[in-house]
């Protein structure tokens, strides 16, 4: 059993020279006779190299996008109830003094 995907296997090896001189450069034509300084499957390589290059970068700005919204949502929520958390205190100690101050006028009525 191979290892190998499907498409590696299927996929010519790329000739892989880099310490070539400038005088032995090769110049390719593709499919469509348009002239290449690469090999034809390095350029197609390449190609679909940049275009899931680009496809990533533009899902990583949406991502940013998503995430920043969301921390807008999470701060303007926990400002919420910061507030309602006061407001909550603050009934508290309302009824805490109405409590208070109801035993003190009963005391002074006595």
């Amino acid at each position: 059993v191979s290892t190998q995907s499907t498409w590696e296997r299927q996929r010519p090896k790329p000739n892989h020279n880099h310490h070539r001189a400038m005088d032995d450069r090769v110049v390719f034509f593709d499919e469509e006779a348009n002239l290449r300084l690469f090999e034809p499957v390095m350029y197609s390589d390449s190609a679909d190299l940049l275009h899931a290059s680009s496809g990533f970068v533009e899902k990583l700005v949406n991502f940013k996008d998503i995430i920043t919204n969301v921390m807008t949502v999470v701060q303007t929520l926990g400002t919420r109830i910061e507030q309602e958390k006061l407001r909550a205190t603050g009934m508290r100690n309302r009824v805490e003094g109405e409590g208070q101050a109801r035993s003190n006028k009963k005391n002074e009525v006595l």
